[in-house]
């Protein structure tokens, strides 16, 4: 029977979740903060042609597809960081340390 179950592993591993959690939500925010600042700002920079959400919507849309991956990403380490918290507090979930030297 397997009675060794790495608390310090497990949390080491939430930790570096979280930080990429973080790390990825910061790179939202520079993708989404600087064109809603300027329509936040009534920026002249603003082409006169644009209403400033036409103007916001048209920045994000260059990066649509970079926003949604970082999406999936946070929604998928906020569930694996879930898991692990599981993990961590049930006792009958067990790891070999063996399984983590291969």
């Amino acid at each position: 029977m397997k009675k060794n179950n790495h608390p310090i592993l497990i949390s080491k591993v939430r930790v570096w979740l979280v930080i990429t959690r973080i790390m990825v939500i910061v790179a939202l925010l520079f993708i989404c903060f600087p064109p809603s600042m300027k329509v936040w700002e009534q920026s002249d920079s603003i082409p006169s042609e644009y209403t400033p959400f036409e103007y916001l919507l048209k920045e994000i849309d260059q990066d649509l597809f970079l926003l949604l991956i970082i999406t999936v990403l946070i929604f998928v380490l906020s569930e694996l960081t879930k898991e692990l918290e599981k993990i961590q507090t049930d006792p009958k979930i067990t790891v070999d340390s063996q399984e983590f030297r291969n």
